[in-house]
């Protein structure tokens, strides 16, 4: 078009010309010679190039406005994918996850629909990380987000709250089978995952919050759907629980226990009781097991049973955990001191708190502390510790085993019972769990059980204590089956330590008298 309309301007111009000194026809114009055709003819294609120069000028920087534009397009999707997506594993952020569970809850018409939301925390991922290092940790993180997104449909949307913990959102109708989906999920999760070239199997523990019936706020169905996923937990992990109110008044009542137990630690509230264990074949009290209690402002009466998980379930139990072991350690060498120099003390120690390094050289610390020799000090370990195969634990095993301090499996046969570990850590006692001892008169299979674990721990060359002790039938079978110690009710329960000093100087003094 431009070069259209110069060439039409330069023929005007020269018909023009052509006119005016030819005289074709009568022009009022003032008359042009051939030189001025030529200049005006000569300015106009000048014009016409400085045009066409800015035109093509024009062009370039409309060409590279556009392909600005593109970058700006581009930059202004990738930041939105960043404000969406969780960088590492590539599921919906937090704040995506809530804004998608909007639309899904504005899209519900029909009473049928419902909007399911799975909260899912890999147990014991920090092994994972402890064990084979963070960049494997994120590998496995990787591999299941893929799987879980397999698991979806177009509508659903798998979402990563950060370390371990996801939410999947899905809506279905009532008909749909929300435990297969949930079992579906486990199994994922359950999977052998090969990272670094070596096979991890995880499981997982999951949490369910149901849309609108257990309410409609995201925020509120998370934290909903978080308190089942606790339950889970409690229940031995690897399996899902629905939310109730139940677990809600539950939930609210840990809250407050947990508030309550870092007062008490600031106020220095807790306080070690002794349980006597008696050897049964002298009947003299030889050690004692140091149990935690709060005893001072617990207005509410939280007992051990309740407060002791939850402490397991912070980072509360390593500072309160080494307060035990110190303060079993003062005390033993007290009792030494006052002339019941053959005591042995023996105190519960949590997975948890052997997961740490610094364990030992607490336990070190201590006994050096109150000069209290280490065969007077017996660490009693859950079967679950030992069954780890984690060189944390390992190391520290060795490390405790090497001093001399005694080690003994809390609540055997309940647990995995599995021999080998008994001989690889140089186990030196077993504990029978009560559960057992209480049938022990009036069931025949619990006889057979704890018959066949006091010969089989004998063979090895190790003790055996059997806890949960209330009658005298139960002490007889226990002396004809052998066993070596008992501790229950029989005898005392868990008591202060100045109870139990006098307890056991009149216990003593029976044993002379008869």
């Amino acid at each position: 078009m431009f070069l259209s309309i110069l060439a039409y301007l330069i023929v005007a111009i020269i018909f023009l010309g052509a006119n005016s000194i030819n005289n074709w026809t009568p022009s009022p114009l003032t008359t042009l010679g051939a030189e001025q055709v030529v200049d005006i003819v000569l300015i106009t294609i000048l014009s016409a190039y400085v045009a066409w120069v800015i035109n093509a000028d024009m062009k370039v920087t409309l060409k590279r406005l556009g392909l600005e534009n593109d970058k700006a397009t581009a930059s202004q999707q990738t930041i939105q994918l960043l404000l969406e997506q969780e960088p590492l594993t590539g599921l919906l952020n937090r704040n995506a996850c809530e804004d998608y569970y909007q639309k899904l809850l504005a899209q519900i018409k029909d009473k049928d629909e419902l909007i399911t939301l799975l909260f899912i925390d890999l147990d014991n991922f920090k092994n994972i990380n402890d064990s084979f290092g963070h960049n494997a940790g994120d590998e496995l993180l990787i591999a299941i987000s893929n799987e879980f997104k397999k698991l979806l449909l177009p509508t659903d949307v798998a979402c990563r709250l950060g370390g371990d913990e996801f939410v999947l959102i899905i809506k279905r109708d009532k008909q749909f089978d929300i435990n297969k989906f949930a079992t579906s999920v486990m199994q994922v999760i359950a999977t052998p995952y090969y990272v670094f070239e070596t096979s991890i199997r995880m499981t997982g523990s999951v949490g369910i919050a149901i849309a609108p019936i257990d309410g409609r706020e995201f925020d509120e169905m998370r934290k909903k759907a978080d308190i089942a996923m606790y339950e889970s937990k409690q229940l031995g992990k690897n399996t899902f629980s629905y939310y109730s109110k139940e677990l809600h008044e539950e939930a609210l009542r840990k809250t407050s226990i947990l508030t309550g137990l870092k007062d008490a630690i600031e106020q220095e509230s807790f306080d070690l009781h002794f349980q006597p264990k008696v050897n049964l074949s002298n009947g003299k009290v030889e050690s004692a097991e140091a149990l935690l209690r709060w005893s001072r402002d617990n207005p509410s009466g939280f007992m051990p049973d309740e407060f002791i998980p939850i402490l397991e379930s912070t980072e509360l139990i390593h500072e309160i955990g080494k307060w035990v072991i110190d303060e079993a350690c003062r005390v033993c060498k007290k009792w030494h001191d006052a002339g019941f120099d053959q005591l042995c003390i023996s105190v519960n120690v949590s997975s948890v708190q052997f997961m740490r390094n610094s364990f030992k050289t607490h336990v070190f610390n201590a006994l050096k502390k109150y000069d209290l020799a280490p065969e007077f000090l017996e660490i009693e370990l859950t079967e679950h510790v030992l069954i780890q195969h984690n060189a944390t634990i390992t190391a520290q095993l060795k490390s405790l085993k090497d001093l001399g301090i005694q080690l003994s499996i809390d609540d055997f046969v309940t647990g995995y019972s599995n021999l080998s570990y008994l001989i690889n850590f140089k186990v030196d006692t077993i504990k029978l769990d009560k559960s057992f001892i209480l049938e022990l008169n009036t069931s025949k299979n619990h006889f057979a059980v704890v018959k066949a674990v006091i010969q089989m721990a004998h063979i090895l060359n190790l003790n055996v204590v059997a806890e949960g002790v209330e009658t005298t039938a139960v002490r007889n079978i226990l002396v004809n089956l052998k066993c070596d110690f008992a501790q229950g009710y029989l005898w005392s329960k868990a008591v202060p330590e100045k109870q139990f000093i006098d307890s056991l100087e009149s216990f003593n003094k029976v044993l002379t008298v008869s």
